[in-house]
Order: C-alpha cells, then sequence, then structure tokens
C-alpha cells in the first residue's frame, strides 16, 4: 500500500512540473522559423515527376544479392555508369558511329542532330528514376546522341556485312564474344536509353530507305537480340506498335507465356490472366513460404501473412509423389511449364553466366515497375521451389531440362536460390496458377501421398532399398518355413 501512495504522490508531482512547463512562455529562433517557412513555400512538385519514371537503379537489396550481374563489362549507356573508367574505352566507337550517321546525309548536320535530341532532352530526363543534376543540358544530349548512334549502329553492322578494315579497326566486330557482350550491356537495368530516343534517330537518319530495312525499329531489334537468347524463345508480340520504353522492356515483352487458358482477361489488365476461376487468397495459400524474405502483395496491396504452406516440391519431393519430370519440346517460351497427368514439363534452360545477368535484370525490371506483368519473376519462383539443392539440379539435368555451363550443380542451385531473393509479386493474374493447382491435387491423392512416404521413407538410398528388400525376403522365408513346418505337422503320422 505504501508503494502506491508513493507512486500517486510521484505523478501528481510529474503533472504539475508539466502544468508548469505548459505556463512557461516558449521562445523560438525566428531565423530559423523563417528558414523552414521558405522551405515550405519553395517546395513544389516536380511537374516533370507526374510522368512515371521506366529506367531504374537497381534496388539494394536486390544488387547485394550478385552486384556484377547488374554492371555492364564494355560500354556504358545512359547516365548511370558513364563516369567509370573502365567502360571509357568504348567511348571513341561511339564518336566513330557518330560519324557514320553524319556521312548518311550531307544535308543533316550535326546541329541537326542535336536539335533533335534538344526537343527530347525534357521527355529522356523523367525517363530516369534519379535526377541527373550533375549533367548540364549540353552534356546530357550529347550523351543521348552518341548512345543512341552507337546502339543502332551496332545493330545495323550486325546485320549487314561490312569491309575488311572496318572488321580489324573495329573492336565489336574483330572479335567473337564481343558482339555478345555488347548485346548482354544493352540489357542490363542501369544501362538503358529511352526507346524513344532510338525510335526517333532511327526515323531521322532514314533507316528504312538506306539499307533496305523494311521493319520497325523494334522488329529489327528483336532479330539481333534473338540472335543472342536462343533458350529464352522470345517471340515478337502481335502488337507491333506497343510503346517499349526501352530496350530491356522490349526483350521482356518478347518472352510471354503459354496463350490464355480462359481467354479473359485479368483484373489489372496488365497481367497475364490465368488466375480467371481462382482467387488471389488461395493463390496466395499456395506462395507464401515458397521463398525466404518473399513478401507477397495481395490485388489491395496488403500484405498476407496467413495460410503459409509450400507452394511445389522440389524436384526430389516430386519424384517421391510419381511425378516424371520431362523436357518440353516445341515450348512457347521458357515461360511455358505444364502440368498434365503426371507430368511436369519445362522448356530447357542452358545455366551460364548470361543467364544469371539477363535473369537478374529482367526480375529487378519487373520488380521496380508495377505496370509490367510479373510473368518472370514467378518463373524464377517456381524454379527456385522446384531447385533446392545440386541433387534437384542433377535430376532436372538427368531430365534434359537444364544444361548445366556452370560446372558445379551446387553454382546451379545457388542461382536460382539467390533469384528470388528479397523479391515482392502481386499475386494477381499468375501465369502459372494452372500448374500449381494441377501439382497440388497430384500430390494431395492419397495414392501418391503414401507412395510419397514409401519412397522417402524406405527409398531415399541404396542402403535404405537393400535393408528393404532383405527384410522382404526374410519376411518370404519366414512365410515359406512356417508354411512347411504347418505341412508337415498336419501330414505327420
Amino acid at each position: 500500500m505504501n508503494f502506491n501512495v508513493d507512486e500517486d504522490l510521484l505523478l501528481d508531482e510529474n503533472m504539475n512540473d508539466v502544468r508548469e512547463d505548459e505556463d512557461a512562455e516558449i521562445t523560438l529562433d525566428m531565423e530559423w522559423v523563417e528558414i523552414l517557412q521558405n522551405r515550405v513555400v519553395e517546395t513544389k512538385w516536380d511537374d516533370l515527376r507526374t510522368v512515371k519514371s521506366t529506367i531504374f537503379r537497381v534496388p539494394k537489396h536486390l544488387r547485394d544479392n550478385d552486384p556484377k550481374a547488374y554492371d555492364p563489362v564494355c560500354i556504358s549507356l545512359g547516365p548511370y555508369h558513364r563516369h567509370e573508367k573502365r567502360l571509357q574505352a568504348m567511348d571513341n566507337l561511339k564518336w566513330h558511329y557518330l560519324k557514320k550517321f553524319l556521312d548518311l546525309d550531307p544535308n543533316k548536320s550535326l546541329a541537326d542532330y542535336l536539335k533533335l535530341m534538344k526537343k527530347l532532352e525534357s521527355q529522356a530526363r523523367i525517363a530516369y528514376s534519379e535526377d541527373i543534376v550533375d549533367m548540364n543540358s549540353n552534356d546530357f544530349v550529347l550523351m543521348l546522341l552518341l548512345d543512341g548512334c552507337f546502339v543502332l549502329w551496332t545493330i545495323k553492322s550486325w546485320m549487314s556485312k561490312e569491309g575488311e578494315l572496318e572488321q580489324v579497326q573495329n573492336p565489336i566486330k574483330s572479335t567473337v564474344w564481343a558482339v555478345s557482350m555488347v548485346a548482354r550491356d544493352m540489357l542490363a537495368l542501369e544501362n538503358q536509353l529511352p526507346f524513344l530516343i532510338l525510335e526517333c534517330l532511327y526515323d531521322f537518319a532514314n533507316f528504312h530507305g538506306r539499307f533496305s530495312i523494311s521493319t520497325s525499329l523494334a522488329e529489327l531489334t528483336f532479330r539481333f537480340f534473338d540472335a543472342f537468347l536462343d533458350d529464352l524463345e522470345i517471340k515478337m508480340p502481335s502488337n507491333t506498335e506497343a510503346q517499349f520504353h526501352h530496350l530491356l522492356h522490349l526483350v521482356h515483352s518478347c518472352i510471354i507465356p503459354p496463350e490464355n487458358q480462359d481467354g479473359g482477361e485479368s483484373s489489372t489488365g496488365s497481367r497475364w490472366p490465368l488466375l480467371k476461376n481462382m482467387s488471389s487468397s488461395n493463390l496466395h495459400h499456395y506462395f507464401s513460404l515458397c521463398m525466404k524474405k518473399l513478401h507477397c502483395y495481395g490485388s489491395k496491396g496488403e500484405e498476407n501473412d496467413n495460410n503459409f504452406v509450400e507452394l511445389i516440391p522440389t524436384a526430389t519431393q516430386l519424384m517421391e509423389f510419381g511425378v516424371h519430370l520431362k523436357r518440353k519440346k516445341n515450348a512457347a517460351s521458357i515461360l511455358d511449364i505444364t502440368f498434365k497427368n503426371g507430368n511436369l514439363e519445362i522448356p530447357h534452360l542452358t545455366v551460364d553466366d548470361n543467364t544469371n545477368k539477363i535473369f537478374r535484370n529482367l526480375v529487378a525490371f519487373e520488380q521496380c515497375n508495377e505496370d509490367v506483368n510479373q510473368h518472370f519473376t514467378l518463373y524464377s519462383l517456381a524454379m527456385n521451389c522446384i531447385i533446392d539443392t545440386a541433387t534437384d539440379v542433377v535430376l532436372l539435368q538427368d531430365a534434359g531440362i537444364i544444361s548445366n555451363n556452370l560446372g558445379d550443380s551446387k553454382e546451379v542451385a545457388k542461382f536460382f536460390n539467390n533469384l528470388g531473393t528479397e523479391v515482392c509479386f502481386n499475386n494477381e493474374g499468375c501465369y502459372l496458377s494452372d500448374v500449381f493447382t494441377r501439382i497440388k491435387n497430384h500430390n494431395g491423392k492419397k495414392y501418391n501421398k503414401w507412395r510419397a512416404r514409401l519412397n522417402h521413407d524406405y527409398f531415399s538410398n541404396p542402403w535404405a532399398i537393400v535393408s528393404v528388400f532383405a527384410a522382404i525376403f526374410l519376411f518370404v522365408l519366414t512365410i515359406t518355413q512356417t508354411t512347411y513346418t504347418v505341412l508337415a505337422y498336419l501330414h505327420s503320422p
């Protein structure tokens, strides 16, 4: 009781102190207040930022998993990596390609090209998520012109045969690996130019008429990257008039999942609509604990933390459930995963350093841009579920699904396991929802459950198999011996 009284007295004293503090006059540094007031008045919503950015810095939580995968190797395009000395060796080639552009038409001068870029400067600046404050107008416009000419002439020269002198002098054309390396750099998220810049240069230089190119820039670019992305099975979208943000966006749009099974459209209009008859909560029920550090958001943006279960078992576990892993023939794209009659068919994929770079930048692009489909993120997550250890990789190799050019199967498993770390996805419009449902239903059948339990407990290793057959053999011997004993007893005199 005394403790409570003392506590009440202390509380009363504190309340009195608070009242005295309230009555005391409070003074502020008015000069400081005026500075803050001016800051408030001067703070304005940047009119340019009413348009969404499309070229992003890779978020730190993604970059930390594999920093080198997001950095260009030999060429800097755009403002983000322009100061890196290791990439400046190619700058002279940019000027060489600019000269080729100027030689196309004597009636179009350097000033004409600069004016064209100047008109597009504002639109180009807002495409980048970071304000390029360290580049004045002239530097930024020149960068757009040089980098744009480099990209277009690289694609053009790849498609046409140039003279022997050009082959020797051009560091891209003189080595077998250089073009492929430049193509990979062109698909780095932080190494993009607005597609609008490329289109305007393409039209202004009249590439159509001068080089007998009858296709649009999008189709020409598609043909270029198709030569370096064999396994992805990219296909030009049927809508060739679509607006692309940049080269990575174009390639992303060319990696399409199988045809919509329902024929409808997703509620967002921007997701692949294979979820028409499946609620978001049910899909999340399949997805929640598949990935470590994975955050799943529903259609309204709420984070869901209930219904945690595994999505797809590993390749090893699928085999225990009687699922047959097969290489998908005539796949529509790398995304074309199907499950039917106990057969999980997955398109072939060669895993090498190139795969790592392309996959990571495609996933990063989906993570940064909420207006694009997330089917590549979902594919990566599904493969991460199927591949947990080197043993799973070996099973996929044996099935002809994976070609391992990394050498160690552990490295392939590590690649897929890390690819989906710290990613978020919207579970509306998941193009793999039908596959998830079919696998869940298959594994849920009693026969397949018992089969999986038997395989896991008794046939998981050679010694276990030997033990089972030894036990069966002893059991049969025991039955036989017992039978003979009983028969001998019955026929005894």
